[in-house]
């Protein structure tokens, strides 16, 4: 399954469409587009819409048939495999790059990202619910938030 996700961003009185991107890599098991895909995605947004850049809103009322791309946590996929496409297709995003990349550490929810990229979600849960029955923690009756994760991989999420 590949997540896709169309915000509507209010700027004064009228809303715009931003479509969100995480990760484009080659293998996961977590969600992602892999760069051919990402780029058949990009050519499918740049036929229906205008893909405008931030610079771009800035004064501009008519912004009924554009969207904006934005990407999240600044991986290093945006630059190995999502810049190189922009740029090809000379089309702009928007990098959220979170504050603790100069540090070189990752956000937490990045590292559990990568652990749901190396195990099925559903395998990774099975092994925390035993480490937890170790230590006599029950999470039969724990509440996964609404999500558009998988049952499992939502729980891992909260788990961790």
């Amino acid at each position: 399954m590949i997540p896709v996700i169309v915000k509507r961003w209010r700027k004064g009185d009228f809303y715009m469409k931003v479509y969100m991107f995480h990760y484009v890599k080659d293998k996961s098991n977590y969600f992602h587009f892999n760069a051919k895909l990402f780029e058949k995605k990009i050519r499918e947004l740049l036929k229906k819409y205008k893909i405008i850049s931030l610079k771009d809103m800035d004064g501009n009322n008519d912004l009924d048939n554009s969207i904006m791309l934005t990407f999240d946590d600044g991986t290093i996929d945006h630059y190995e495999i999502v810049y190189p496409i922009l740029k090809k297709l000379n089309v702009s995003g928007l990098f959220f790059i979170p504050s603790c990349i100069k540090s070189k550490k990752m956000l937490d929810i990045q590292i559990i990202h990568k652990l749901l990229e190396a195990e099925d979600s559903e395998i990774l849960l099975k092994k925390i619910c035993r480490k937890l029955d170790d230590f006599g923690i029950d999470i039969n009756n724990y509440k996964v938030d609404k999500s558009l994760d998988s049952n499992s991989m939502a729980l891992v999420k909260q788990l961790l």
